[in-house]
């Protein structure tokens, strides 16, 4: 989730967010919108709730692994690095819309009415709830958590926190955007990833890979400009 640079002219922003919307929202809002009705198409569930829950999940994962490709491919080409870059961060606010849409339906697909149990071990009335430990919980918690840090994230892409918080302090926010990266793997795995359909583990690990590599390889480039 990253935002352009603010301006002391109050043209420049409002010109700034209508050339955004024309050239990033819409374009992702149409790949968003083709990309989820593929999943409704191509899964074969019959529940909408489940196929609307997996595909805002993989779509979500996609445009946040774009987001960590982004930068990498700036210094691959040369292009300077600002604090924020306009498409990475507009992919980043879909990433966090529709990965935020994925808890909504998430939450539906199992053990609807009794969504407590996504958290706590089923007791009987009057006992006291215990805290899941099995791999089930383990995918919740880790679910839950990458929420939490997708609202901060989201909430933090605009000019005023950037202007609050200040550069530096507003980057190291966004970093949390890699420990997301981490719990989305594990919360991935953590629902039996390998049991998913073969093109959705493609997937999962064509983006898992992509991000990883283009992440290393950044990391490379700048550990030889350090040293030169």
């Amino acid at each position: 989730m990253f935002i352009a640079k603010a301006s002391n002219s109050p043209k420049l922003p409002a010109k700034r967010l209508r050339q955004r919307i024309l050239r990033h929202h819409s374009g992702l809002a149409l790949i968003t919108a083709a990309s989820m009705s593929g999943f409704c198409f191509l899964l074969s569930s019959n529940d909408p709730i489940t196929k609307w829950s997996m595909g805002t999940a993989y779509v979500s994962l996609v445009l946040l692994a774009t987001t960590l490709i982004t930068g990498p491919i700036y210094m691959l080409r040369g292009l300077p690095l600002s604090p924020s870059t306009g498409f990475r961060r507009d992919v980043g606010i879909w990433s966090a819309l529709v990965g935020l849409a994925h808890v909504i339906f998430g939450l539906q697909v199992h053990l609807r009415g009794k969504m407590w149990q996504y958290f706590f071990y089923p007791a009987h009335p009057g006992e006291p709830l215990h805290l899941r430990h099995d791999l089930f919980g383990v995918a919740n918690y880790t679910g839950l958590l990458a929420a939490i840090i997708l609202f901060l994230l989201l909430l933090s892409s605009n000019d005023l926190i950037l202007r609050l918080l200040k550069a530096k302090r507003w980057k190291n926010l966004q970093r949390l955007n890699y420990g997301l990266f981490v719990l989305v793997i594990i919360h991935s795995f953590a629902y039996h990833v390998e049991t998913r359909p073969i093109l959705l583990v493609c997937l999962f690990g064509l983006s898992v890979g992509t991000a990883v590599t283009c992440q290393l390889m950044g990391i490379w480039i700048v550990s030889r400009r350090n040293v030169t």
